[in-house]
């Protein structure tokens, strides 16, 4: 009996022994990983970052090296902003994982921007480059025509996208499909005149987008679905798919009770015919220009609410839309649906 026992003890102190061995193991493989998450990530945040922010951000990329359990030390400090910095000695923030504190030493920050860095040819961007504009909005830097290949990360902070990818020669852009944009209220010009661009973005998630004015604008190529957008925040849509005149993809998931303004939406949209139908249309106030040129569109619209829509001219200009599929609108508004709409460049 004193055998099985001492047998049974020393079972146990070895099981316990190789337990802690493992879990010391695993302790210092995530410490390290998270110094080179500091390390590769010690320029990427600005005076508006706060504590907060800077701790959220390190978790998401902590999360892809399976580091759990992470946590900000001084709660209390969690609002704080980060201070200006060109040297690199003035903002430390203390990470605490498995009781073990961890500092994240930050070099340079910049006042209200994220510098961009790119690889030799522009091809590939290393860190996205970003800023605070004038109307506070963080927004992302202008990307080169030249690049195929983005972080798949999206910075949490950034909230407009606007004119992005303005131009861009790119036909897909790798990793573009996997940002998280939950935060983006502005696509508005994001691949305007990015004449060869055709890639999937129908998984991003765009439920705070409120404005997408001239998205795909000139984006003669993109013919892509993005029916599993939940738009429920979305206001204004005016040029979204002007020119993009081989877009043909249905869209009658779509939230559009809160848009008031579609004008131009599909203007020169040469081949778009899907049934719209049943959006709801009740707040809308411009369609001026909406389908104009959009010579393929044959749909019946004569149910859409269109009692606040006070400015349609062009409305169907230069297309074959009978009226019996015209919306209901009042004897004004309907004498200047086949006029000219206004020109813009």
């Amino acid at each position: 009996m004193k055998v099985l026992k001492l047998a049974s003890l020393t079972s146990l102190s070895i099981s316990s022994l190789f337990v802690i061995s493992c879990t010391s193991r695993t302790d210092n493989k995530n410490i390290n990983n998270l110094n080179q998450i500091f390390k590769d990530y010690k320029n990427s945040f600005s005076t508006f970052h706060s504590y907060n922010d800077v701790f959220n951000q390190i978790k998401v990329y902590a999360n892809d090296l399976n580091i759990k359990d992470l946590q900000l030390k001084d709660i209390n400090k969690k609002n704080n902003l980060l201070i200006e910095d060109n040297i690199g000695n003035k903002n430390k923030i203390d990470f605490v994982i498995n009781k073990k504190v961890v500092s994240f030493y930050l070099d340079k920050v910049l006042k209200n921007k994220v510098e961009t860095i790119y690889n030799n040819d522009k091809s590939e961007v290393i860190q996205l480059g970003y800023k605070k504009d004038s109307s506070n909005q963080i927004i992302l830097d202008q990307i080169s025509n030249l690049t195929i290949k983005v972080p798949k990360h999206l910075p949490l902070k950034i909230t407009s996208l606007k004119s992005s990818f303005y131009e861009s020669n790119a036909i897909r852009i790798q990793n573009l499909d996997k940002w998280d944009t939950s935060n983006i209220t502005d696509t508005s010009e994001m691949f305007k005149d990015a004449k060869k661009f055709n890639q999937n973005l129908n998984n991003w998630n765009v439920e705070k987008l409120q404005t997408s004015e001239s998205m795909f604008e000139g984006a003669f190529n993109f013919n892509q679905e993005l029916n599993n957008w939940k738009t429920t925040s979305l206001k204004n849509t005016s040029k979204m798919f002007w020119s993009a005149v081989k877009f043909n993809q249905n869209l009658n998931n779509w939230s559009t009770s809160n848009i008031t303004d579609m004008s131009k939406m599909f203007k020169e949209a040469g081949v778009f015919n899907q049934n719209i139908s049943n959006w709801n249309t009740e707040n809308v106030e411009n369609m001026e220009g909406m389908f104009s040129n959009a010579t393929s569109f044959d749909q019946d619209l004569s149910n859409w609410k269109v009692e606040k829509v006070t400015e349609a001219t062009g409305f169907k200009e230069n297309i074959n839309l009978d009226k019996k599929k015209l919306p209901k609108f009042n004897d004004k508004v309907l004498d200047t649906v086949d006029e000219v709409s206004e020109f813009e460049y």
